[in-house]
């Protein structure tokens, strides 16, 4: 929901002035009617610290504090699938061995160990 009379629920899309000093925002504008440029990624969170006439004090997950017109808006709560930094995905090289069903759909000239997968999938076979 936006707009001034919405609710302080997650989700919910306001101007700075309109939110009260402390709560967690994400989706940040960085100048009024721009879009979103601040805190869009997985599980990022920024915290409005404080607010003067024109501007608010914003501190961003890398812990530098911003000023930001009031007039920008964003985004009540934080952005799901807060484990995303969490998660191993391994190497490019063990990516590719992974995965021998993909590779033998490649011609043998494509592939950058062709001879080795020649003599892989006629054994295989």
């Amino acid at each position: 929901m936006n707009g001034p009379k919405a609710e302080l629920k997650p989700g919910n899309w306001l101007k700075l002035k309109d939110i009260p000093v402390g709560i967690e925002i994400c989706c940040i504008e960085m100048q009024p009617g721009a879009g979103a440029k601040l805190v869009r990624s997985a599980g990022q969170v920024a915290t409005l610290r404080g607010k003067e006439e024109s501007y608010a004090q914003i501190k961003l997950p890398s812990g530098e504090v911003r000023m930001i017109h009031v007039n920008c808006r964003a985004m009540i709560g934080q952005i799901g699938n807060i484990d995303k930094m969490n998660a191993k995905l391994g190497k490019a090289r063990s990516m590719d061995l992974l995965d021998p069903i993909a590779m033998r759909m490649l011609p043998c000239l494509e592939y950058v160990y062709g001879e080795e997968l020649e003599k892989t999938t006629k054994n295989n076979l």
